[in-house]
């Protein structure tokens, strides 16, 4: 307990640096002719805005001193006479109820301004994160689009290759809208498989399966904000069909659950390709395409718009050094700009990201230099043309065919037709040409005489499905023949198909197009290198999308 003889002396001691506030404060009135009176001194804390519970005392109060006082904060007015004591007593024990009370808020307060710096920190390192970059016309249409749509509570549909910068327009959309203190949720579904993806997206409950913990799923942690899926064209049917649901009626059950989840959550949907195609060929749901497409966002490739180039590695340079302690930030001469304007980035701004913060690491100098750059980028597209001054005419040619069919299928994801739109070719010409260069897996083979059959190991009994319907409307004979394993791979579905002469080429194109491609490819085997499978004759191998194909019974094989 600490004593002061005047409200001028208590007031000098609550406005110190650092002083401590008391819990209670008991306030005289009157402190004598010409010191501050008691109400002066609550008008006094209102202005330092310091918080100080305080019961007033008086000998000669009146009705407009109390209601005074209680205006200014007090939260008590006694008088002094014969049950002074006695009401002090009471005035105090409903101080310290109140005192109590405002504790807690005085700590809920606290705790609510961290909480909201911690909040302004994360949302400055995310706008630095989603920082927009680039002056180039498409671009910035592209950025004002998504700007004017922030606020309009429907789906958006961005499009444009890998690397392009859909996740950053998204985030741009939620940034600059409503939501924006809403939670931004970004979910790859080409990186989950489908009963995974479910989960993600859905949640589940309980013992969902052999020992699974309850989980909140990505629409139920994004709710109230905006949910971003990317790379949605690598759904299933059956799964765009929760989707369009839950677009619709913002409801979903977890799996393996029974109550209705409401939410309200904004959908940013992401592709890299075309969805037209994919609904041309049954893949794709026209009604998601017209739910999710309310407005569509296309994103130009990073060489549509080379003039952004320099000031986007400077950014990419500026915020590594930022990132990376020890990282100094170097300027970027004009050799290594005039580098980086000559190469055709088919990994987009994002390939530009990682070059540049890479050679940043390795650069010694004091600037960024054209010979500090990788070889590959250095290239800039000549050595496609053959560094070897004895090559022929045919074999530069042929090399920078390659590599246009290597940059085409990567540019579309290896899808065939996408690659062949790029390069202004028909897909059976792209095929052709696949086959020449040994490029993509696609190889095709014709036998010269009789029939040939073909030995399939397809990835998935999905994929076995799809490919056995697919051939008996090509009018070919395919029997599954059950799971193989060793050289065909455990736990793959096998189907045995029958060939003959041009049928052959038509079965790797069904085979192509039905069955998902996996990264690993395996080199065509020569002819003259036999191999047993399964107990028969292999004449050659090769990898078909997603299937590996062995060919069966060939007296001569002969590539085209």
């Amino acid at each position: 307990m600490e004593c002061a003889g005047s409200g001028e002396e208590a007031l000098k001691r609550l406005g110190k640096k650092g002083a401590r506030l008391p819990e209670l404060m008991i306030l005289d009135l009157d402190f004598g002719p010409g010191r501050a009176t008691g109400l002066d001194v609550l008008h006094s804390l209102q202005d330092m805005k310091l918080e100080v519970p305080t019961i007033v005392l008086t000998g000669k109060g009146t009705v407009e001193t109390a209601v005074a006082a209680l205006k200014m904060g007090a939260i008590d007015f006694l008088e002094k006479d014969a049950y002074l004591e006695d009401n002090l007593d009471l005035s105090i024990e409903k101080a310290e109820r109140l005192v109590n009370a405002l504790r807690i808020q005085r700590l809920l307060r606290e705790e609510n301004q961290a909480l909201r710096r911690e909040r302004e920190y994360a949302r400055e390192r995310l706008m630095r994160k989603y920082n927009l970059v680039g002056a180039d016309p498409k671009w910035v249409a592209a950025v004002e689009m998504a700007r004017a749509l922030a606020s309009v509570p429907r789906p958006v549909l961005v499009v444009g290759e890998r690397g392009t910068g859909k996740e950053l327009v998204a985030a741009t959309i939620h940034h600059e809208g409503d939501r924006r203190n809403g939670p931004f949720v970004v979910v790859n579904c080409a990186a989950l498989a489908e009963g995974l993806l479910e989960c993600e997206l859905f949640g589940q409950e309980a013992n969902a399966y052999d020992g699974a913990p309850f989980k909140l799923g990505r629409f139920e942690i994004a709710n109230h904000g905006t949910l971003f899926l990317d790379e949605i064209g690598n759904m299933s049917l059956d799964f765009q069909t929760k989707i369009l649901r839950v677009l619709e009626y913002q409801q979903f059950e977890r799996v393996q659950g029974t109550e209705v989840i409401s939410v309200d959550v904004r959908v940013i949907a992401a592709t890299n390709c075309d969805l037209r195609g994919p609904m041309e060929a049954g893949r794709f749901r026209e009604d998601l395409y017209d739910r999710l497409a309310f407005q569509t966002i296309t994103l130009p490739p990073l060489r549509e718009r080379k003039s952004d180039i320099p000031a986007l590695a400077v950014h990419f340079v500026s915020r590594f050094a930022t990132e990376v302690p020890g990282v100094e930030p170097r300027p970027i001469d004009e050799s290594a700009i005039e580098v980086l304007m000559a190469y055709d980035w088919p990994g987009n701004v994002r390939e530009l990201k990682r070059v540049v913060e890479s050679t940043l690491c390795r650069a010694t100098g004091p600037s960024i230099h054209a010979d500090d750059l990788p070889a590959e980028i250095k290239g800039g597209g000549q050595e496609v043309l053959g560094s070897d001054e004895g090559a022929t005419l045919a074999e530069r040619i042929a090399a920078f065919e390659k590599v246009a069919l290597e940059r085409a299928l990567e540019k579309g994801a290896r899808d065939q037709k996408r690659a062949a739109k790029e390069l202004g070719v028909t897909v059976e010409e792209l095929r052709r040409l696949c086959r020449r260069h040994r490029v993509g897996g696609g190889v095709a083979f014709r036998r010269e005489a009789a029939g040939m059959k073909l030995l399939i190991a397809v990835v998935n009994k999905r994929d076995c499905r799809r490919l056995q319907e697919a051939a008996a409307a090509a009018g070919l004979r395919c029997t599954e023949i059950g799971s193989t394993g060793g050289l065909l791979g455990e736990g793959n579905a096998t189907l045995l198909m029958e060939a003959e002469g041009d049928e052959v080429e038509a079965a790797l194109a069904l085979i192509e197009e039905h069955c998902r491609a996996r990264e690993e490819v395996i080199d065509a085997a020569r002819p003259e290198t036999r191999a047993h499978a399964a107990g028969v004759l292999v004449a050659m191998t090769v990898q078909v999308g997603g299937a590996r194909v062995y060919v069966l019974d060939a007296e001569r094989v002969v590539e085209v």
